[in-house]
């Protein structure tokens, strides 16, 4: 996932790896091949991170996992919408960093254990990112947890690029103070539209189910989900077979391992030997690519760096927001 980095509500960094159980019931219509291994590697391991997924940031690094800024405006919903609200069925507007205006409209009481709010983002200027449309939140409370289901449909623009999210998802938090915890995001359908001068596409996700736990910075995910991509033409599953891990502060992983499925019983084995900071022995690299083209065969391993990834994907500066 884009530097492999989701950062977790309050403030604590987590990692959405790619990890899990399954990838769901559509059937992969992508073939994975020596000619496309890379970038779908790149596609699994950075553009899931950026432009494309979901994730909830908060300090320092930046999201995971298919819609960052998704996740970042329901953050902000719910430190509106529980306990922050002026009071019941209120309307709050704030000035955003650099112009434009997040509006409120809320059910929520000072205190209360549960909440709606819609959340409208009106030429919203935050770094070098505008964002224009309509979170909406239903958020509920129980001591340190925290559980919300969420319908975003959002456009962003930064750098040239134009960003367009919308769908579904419900997330829940279970917060410690040890800078850790746990969360979990499922999703039905989830849809990114990217236009920019590096790259089009339309990334769709479906039966998306996320899990990720953080003890004192260090991160453990487990992930699965489909993904239909129009750069690459087709849809594969991403599923786990170790659990990704990422440090703190860390761009990347470190370790971990995931599957691709592809179509025609191809399939892309991903495994993380180090991050941005680890040095491989000679012939290796940072990461390495087992690819299976349908004959139940390995073909020989492909090692490749973070930097040539990130150079095959829709990376996309989103000015910090």
């Amino acid at each position: 996932m884009m530097n492999a980095k989701v950062l977790g509500f309050a403030g604590f960094v987590t990692t959405l790896g790619l990890v899990g159980c399954g990838g769901g019931d559509a059937s992969p219509t992508l073939a994975l091949s020596s000619a496309n291994s890379t970038q779908v590697a790149s596609k699994v391991l950075v553009d899931s991170d950026s432009v494309s997924g979901i994730s909830i940031p908060t300090a320092g690094g930046s999201a995971s996992a298919f819609a960052p800024l998704a996740t970042r405006a329901l953050r902000r919903a719910a430190s509106r919408v529980v306990g922050v609200a002026p009071g019941a069925n209120a309307t709050q507007t704030d000035t955003c960093t650099g112009g434009g205006t997040i509006t409120t409209d809320s059910n929520a009481t000072p205190g209360a254990t549960s909440a709606k709010a819609t959340i409208t983002y009106a030429a919203c200027v935050e770094g070098d990112a505008t964002l224009n449309g309509k979170l909406t939140a239903n958020a509920s409370v129980n001591g340190t947890s925290i559980t919300e289901s969420a319908t975003i449909n959002l456009t962003i623009t930064a750098g040239g690029a134009k960003i367009v999210e919308s769908g579904d998802f419900t997330i829940s938090f279970n917060l410690d103070d040890t800078l850790g915890g746990s969360s979990h995001i499922t999703a039905s359908s989830l849809s990114v539209a990217i236009t920019s001068p590096a790259v089009t596409d339309k990334i769709t996700l479906s039966d998306l189910d996320i899990a990720t736990s953080v003890v004192n910075g260090e991160s453990s995910a487990t992930e699965s989900y489909n993904v239909e991509t129009q750069q690459l033409g087709g849809l594969f599953s991403v599923d786990t077979d170790t659990p990704v891990a990422t440090a703190s502060l860390a761009l990347h992983p470190h370790a971990g391992q995931v599957t691709v499925t592809g179509a025609k019983n191809s399939k892309l084995i991903i495994t993380v030997l180090g991050d941005e900071s680890f040095t491989p022995p000679a012939g290796q690299d940072q990461v390495k690519l087992e690819l299976d083209s349908g004959d139940g065969k390995l073909a020989a391993a492909v090692y490749v760096s973070w930097a040539q990834l990130e150079s095959q994907s829709a990376n996309i500066d989103l000015g910090g927001f």
